[in-house]
């Protein structure tokens, strides 16, 4: 996986802090859902739903499921869906007042940057009678700042940039040993992480718009040697994700490009879904539910993703 693949990731955040109320097939799953403790898959799969329901311009289904979320547990705003956003956009169409305490947690909390809030349309009418003032947003914005790992930020970021040096700019006769050794002192560094219970995700290290960079951990552990990858990183993972500390799509992405390297079929149809030649998706759409992770359909992500490129790479 290169900046390539990568990019187009990038975009899905950026898509989903534009989506309005496009109206889309009806695959919205609607069925009730009773709640003991939330773990990461029953998470996951209840974003994926009111997402989609938001997309059907259902609203108050979107709402209500949002909304049951944020007070049990809280909100993520995750790097894919941006949930706490969609959470607003949805009081804004139901008409409920979006108070300065939204606002304060988008700022505080989830780190949106004011020229953001001021390019949305439809919330920076809000956010101009909230009373948040020049002076209280950098108050609230100091107070993200400090709520998260720097200096794990820059080693990441340093990591990932050697990463792709010896993908992308290196053609040194050793590149593939240069590449290797890389991997391998990075797979230690993520190994050391790990068994202190910790995953760089944004609410550890921040998002892109604490330094106009991304920090793509999924780039790194996409690169780990296979054995580790199946023996220590997929459980590392899978736990971390009914943690809520990373997303599903991580561990079938890492699955299913290990399949693929290693000319076997994808198992959960997840990795370079615009280039998946099959038109019934039940197998993977099976599997995907008896990993028990929260993925969506496989046609819901390929609607997602034509979205996404049609948004971006049609002019």
């Amino acid at each position: 996986m290169t900046y390539k693949h990568f990019y187009l990731t990038i975009m899905s955040f950026f898509f989903a802090m534009s989506i309005g109320c496009s109206s889309v097939e009806k695959t919205a799953i609607t069925s009730k859902t009773s709640y003991t403790t939330l773990n990461g898959a029953a998470y996951y799969n209840e974003v994926s739903i009111a997402d989609s329901l938001f997309m059907n311009q259902s609203y108050r289904a979107s709402f209500n499921k949002l909304n049951f979320l944020l007070n049990n547990g809280g909100l993520k705003n995750s790097f894919r869906n941006s949930e706490y956003r969609v959470y607003m956009l949805t009081k804004h169409y139901l008409g409920k007042q979006i108070t300065r305490k939204d606002f304060e947690l988008l700022i505080a909390k989830y780190g949106i940057i004011e020229p953001n809030i001021k390019s949305d349309t439809l919330l920076f009418p809000y956010y101009q009678k909230s009373g948040i003032t020049p002076v209280i947003y950098k108050e609230l914005r100091s107070e993200y700042l400090k709520s998260l790992d720097l200096e794990l930020r820059d080693s990441i970021i340093l990591m990932v940039e050697k990463d792709q040096y010896y993908r992308v700019e290196y053609y040194g006769d050793d590149r593939l040993e240069k590449r290797k050794q890389i991997d391998i002192k990075h797979e230690k560094v993520l190994i050391d992480l790990f068994e202190k219970e910790i995953y760089p995700s944004q609410e550890v290290v921040g998002n892109y718009f604490v330094d106009n960079k991304f920090i793509d951990t999924e780039l790194l552990l996409l690169h780990t040697q296979d054995s580790i990858r199946l023996k220590y990183f997929l459980p590392k993972i899978r736990k971390f994700i009914l943690e809520k500390k990373c997303s599903p799509y991580l561990y079938a992405n890492m699955v299913d490009q290990y399949q693929l390297y290693n000319e076997k079929e994808q198992i959960y149809g997840s990795y370079n879904i615009a280039q998946l030649e099959e038109k019934d998706f039940s197998r993977y759409n099976r599997n995907r539910k008896l990993l028990g992770l929260g993925l969506r359909s496989v046609e819901y992500d390929i609607w997602r993703d034509k979205l996404i490129r049609s948004k971006y790479y049609s002019k």
